[in-house]
């Protein structure tokens, strides 16, 4: 169902720019929320998922600076908007910028906010409309491939050579779609917040088994060896099993298509701690391939990114690390990648055994 509802936080430490936007947004459509202070911001965030967000500068301090850059890391569909004097003057990016000046004209006010409400609502309808597009086409794609397997069985007569490499082609391409479907499912629902994780408990040498014999014979075909280092006293963990497979499974394939033939694997599993000294298991899975240009190691894990020099030859539309990164962040973890000195580069991620 596909509703024009917007929800919309404004952050100012002034109470009457407060009120005067929240008087010029409140409507039956309109959900307006208020914060004060990065205390506000922070529950107002962990409470609600906003469409827009509207901040004043002069109540940006740097710590508001970094909390904001921080959450509209995750919000990608959220729309900014900054009330100032400069539009520089915070470094969060903004979609849509009004001077302090222009808040005593009502008039330009509420052109300004009928603008990005209209843009709000038709990007919202869009999104919306993306996801029902995703929940319908999945089920006749299921099919097809149910009817292209009862055809390469041969239940309705025999086939040629030809035509059975045809049909397992088709087979193949129309597993890759179910699989661009359900990440494309997978990023709407992280994005909206409706993404749950189902924990279980884990035996963390069974999982790395598991994932490593999924893609044996992927890394048989270029003749390239998985070398596990895993430590032997790692403890079981409370996690979401499948999810965390993915982001194994993502990061070894990518190992596997950018290193050479005859190229080697190394995983590296053991106890450590993350960057706030809380105890964790950390994953190192490094590659023999040409590493990464380092221009481009900070955005690797982009949505729909993918590394320029490979894009002619790579399928793929640069959703497995971005994916990956937001399995490993809702638990509270960190991903990363940096080139190896000896050559390759190394993926890394962390699961902090505090929330797992």
């Amino acid at each position: 169902m596909i509703t024009n509802i917007l929800s919309v936080l404004i952050h100012s430490g002034n109470k009457e720019t407060l009120n005067t936007i929240s008087g010029i947004l409140s409507s039956d459509d309109i959900s307006v929320t208020t914060a004060k202070t990065n205390e506000e911001i922070k529950e107002a965030f962990e409470n609600e998922n906003f469409d827009i967000f509207v901040c004043q500068n002069e109540a940006v301090d740097k710590e508001t600076d970094t909390l904001v850059s921080t959450l509209l890391s995750h919000y990608h569909s959220l729309i900014t908007c900054k009330i100032g004097d400069e539009e520089s003057s915070a470094g969060f990016h903004c979609d849509f910028f009004i001077r302090t000046k222009d808040l005593s004209d009502e008039h330009n006010l509420k052109v300004f906010f009928r603008n990005v409400i209209t843009f709000a609502k038709k990007q919202k309808t869009q999104s919306e409309l993306a996801a029902l597009l995703l929940h319908d086409l999945r089920s006749p794609a299921q099919s097809i491939i149910g009817y292209l397997e009862l055809l390469e069985k041969e239940i309705f007569g025999e086939l040629n050579d030809g035509q059975h490499q045809i049909l397992q082609n088709a087979v193949t391409l129309s597993d890759r779609l179910i699989y661009l479907l359900e990440e494309l499912s997978q990023i709407y629902r992280f994005e909206q917040k409706e993404f749950v994780l189902n924990k279980s408990r884990i035996q963390l040498r069974e999982f790395i088994d598991t994932a490593l014999r999924t893609l044996w014979v992927q890394a048989d075909k270029k003749d390239i060896k998985f070398v596990p280092q895993i430590a032997k006293d790692l403890p079981v963990v409370s996690a979401d099993g499948l999810a965390l497979e993915r982001v194994l499974i993502n990061i070894l394939t990518n190992a596997i298509k950018f290193s050479p033939e005859k190229g080697t694997v190394r995983i590296f599993v053991e106890k450590s701690e993350n960057y706030l000294g809380e105890p964790s298991i950390r994953f190192r899975i490094a590659d023999s391939g040409k590493g990464i240009p380092s221009e481009q190691l900070n955005d690797i894990f982009d949505k729909y990114y993918r590394i320029k020099a490979d894009r002619r030859q790579t399928r793929g539309m640069g959703l497995g690390l971005y994916i990956s990164k937001l399995i490993v962040e809702a638990h509270g973890g960190q991903i990363g990648a940096y080139n190896n000195r000896e050559g390759g580069s190394t993926f890394y991620f962390t699961l902090p055994l505090s929330s797992a």
